[in-house]
């Protein structure tokens, strides 16, 4: 076999005296060649490093395989929306998947013939049996083969080699079985009800948005004989309790509220509106708890509650959400206390008394009204059912600062603001898209962002039917971890041989390996093979490529036949 194209050949031992051979010289005569002359000669035998011939060999064998894999992981992961009037272009990538998954094979064909040839052209030998995964590294079926099980079975093959040999023509056997489905998968674009990315706008306008405002105070009953008026507190907004008033209400009285709470066991909120003669279209709230409590006295904890609708200047949202449902327009309540909320007005909001018994009506779970499952379902503490059925006084420090609202029904009025916000907020209507004149910007909404100035948020959300990527399905999420584990092997190959310059040569194709078998000299260990090498021991048996001094010529060299410790290592 021929020797050009190799340099850089490692000698093991020197050279014997009797291998001079002759020269000729310019006038035709035979001198003898001296020993070093042969040894630069004959030192031309291994694969060279040659950065150009890497490059060539990357740009013919790993680019495309490598860049359609990873432009399929990415239009997959970011989620790509194609179109839906493609049927023909789209059959078509089915063939051009197949064509992927060849160029993969390729590919990972030519990553573990490298390793194969690193490890014949070793100082160590390799077996028999170990040669034949070069043809069978697309097949699984390679790796129940007697070549597979003899070489793993060798004594003579070193054990890291060996656990390397297993492990890269498994992993090679197993991604090429796995490289096309992948492909396929990946690159044809699925006909799914693709997301939309989310459209906004914005109108830059103030807009007065309805907002509540609750006021509680604790009216414990002590039992059936407490004859206390029920106390009402004169507004529905203060800086602190220190300046409430109260008014006395009579038209419920907590004999009644008691008697009703233990033969029912209900918790209520009663409506009233006439709590406040001075007022007209006032609303009251009885808040009524299910059980009676037990902190060091026996009571029932009752709030009673001042109610009002006011205006302040808000965001708004506008929420389209197709697919026949309606449109709405939502307003972006604050959940800061009413005092912080800006530009408040004395703009009252007439709430009915008949409107509000609608929100806690009676639900469809077993004949419970809305309050009743409400109440059951808050903790019961100390703000509920504070200890001797009242709230202690006021915390004075020594500064002089008194801390006050410190103990107050905090959870009633957080129950009644919730009711009446949320229904005034699904209240205030819809409108259509068209009737909004707006500016289009893509962005993300972010509806808590303090930089946003007041106005109308238009968010679109949407889907469309058509052929798209994506990581919908357990396909895809199965296909695309596949080609990224063989875009790392193979980048990593490349890499290697890059920064190497060490690539395959002579022998990059399985004919050059072929090729070398039939100019190697036969050997005696399948000579009683009579051509079928069917036996597991054969397999078994060390080869390697080595020089073949007397000949000197590349060969395939058995063990048992010449000794490889006395050739030189390609």
């Amino acid at each position: 076999m021929s020797r050009k194209g190799f340099t850089h050949l490692r000698i093991r031992g020197s050279l014997p005296d009797n291998l001079d051979t002759p020269r000729h010289s310019q006038d035709g005569e035979s001198t003898p060649e001296t020993k070093e002359e042969k040894l630069l000669e004959r030192s031309s035998v291994v694969p060279p490093q040659n950065r150009w011939t890497s490059s060539r060999f990357f740009l013919q064998f790993h680019l495309i395989p490598v860049g359609v894999a990873i432009a399929c992981i990415i239009l997959n992961l970011k989620g790509t929306f194609l179109g839906s009037g493609y049927n023909q272009w789209v059959n078509l990538l089915q063939f051009v998947s197949k064509v992927h998954e060849i160029l993969m094979h390729l590919s990972i064909t030519t990553i573990a013939m490298g390793y194969l040839l690193y490890v014949l052209t070793s100082e160590k030998p390799v077996p028999f049996g170990a040669l034949f995964s070069i043809y069978n590294t697309t097949q699984v079926g390679y790796l129940w083969s007697k070549e597979f099980i003899a070489s793993i079975t060798s004594q003579g093959f070193p054990v890291m080699m060996k656990i390397t040999f297993v492990l890269m023509m498994i992993a090679s056997i197993l991604l090429a079985a796995v490289v096309g489905p992948a492909s396929a998968i990946a690159m044809v674009p699925r006909y799914v009800n693709y997301t939309l990315p989310d459209r906004a706008a914005i109108v830059r306008a103030e807009t007065p948005q309805p907002f509540a405002s609750t006021f509680c105070l604790l009216n414990t009953i002590m039992g059936e004989n407490d004859t206390r008026p029920i106390q009402f507190p004169d507004g529905h907004i203060y800086e602190d309790r220190s300046t409430v008033g109260t008014i006395n209400y009579t038209g419920i009285t907590r004999r009644h509220l008691w008697n009703q709470t233990n033969s029912e066991n209900e918790g209520q909120v009663l409506w009233v509106d006439d709590f406040d003669p001075s007022k007209k279209g006032s609303l009251g709230a009885i808040v009524v708890q299910p059980d009676l409590c037990y902190n060091n006295k026996t009571y029932l904890s009752v709030s009673a509650c001042s109610v009002a609708g006011l205006w302040a200047n808000a965001t708004q949202v506008y929420i389209l959400k197709g697919s026949g449902a309606s449109d709405q327009l939502r307003s972006l309540l604050s959940v800061d206390f009413v005092d912080n909320l800006p530009s408040w007005t004395d703009n009252a909001v007439s709430i009915p008394k008949s409107w509000a018994k609608n929100i806690t009506s009676q639900t469809g779970r077993e004949n419970k009204t809305v309050a009743d499952v409400l109440l059951n379902s808050f903790f019961v503490t100390d703000l509920i059912c504070p200890s001797n059925g009242s709230y202690p006084d006021d915390i004075e420090y020594d500064t002089g600062y008194t801390l006050y609202d410190l103990y107050r029904p905090w959870t009633h009025e957080g129950l009644i603001s919730s009711l009446i916000v949320n229904a005034m907020s699904w209240g205030t209507g819809y409108a259509e898209a068209t009737e909004l004149s707006r500016k289009n910007e893509k962005f993300e909404a972010k509806y808590d962002d303090e930089s946003w100035t007041s106005g109308v948020v238009s968010t679109t959300h949407g889907q469309l039917l058509g052929y798209a990527w994506n990581m919908d399905g357990t396909g895809i999420r199965i296909a695309i971890p596949v080609l990224l584990i063989y875009c790392i092997c193979a980048i990593v190959y490349i890499l290697y041989t890059l920064v190497s310059g060490r690539s395959l040569s002579a022998w990059e194709t399985i004919a050059g390996l072929t090729a070398l078998a039939f100019n190697s000299t036969p050997s005696s260990v399948l000579q009683s093979e009579q051509g079928t090498a069917s036996r597991t021991d054969t397999f078994r048996n060390l080869v390697s490529i080595r020089e073949v001094e007397e000949r000197e010529q590349l060969e395939f060299v058995f063990q048992k036949d010449h000794g490889v410790e006395r050739l030189r290592v390609a």
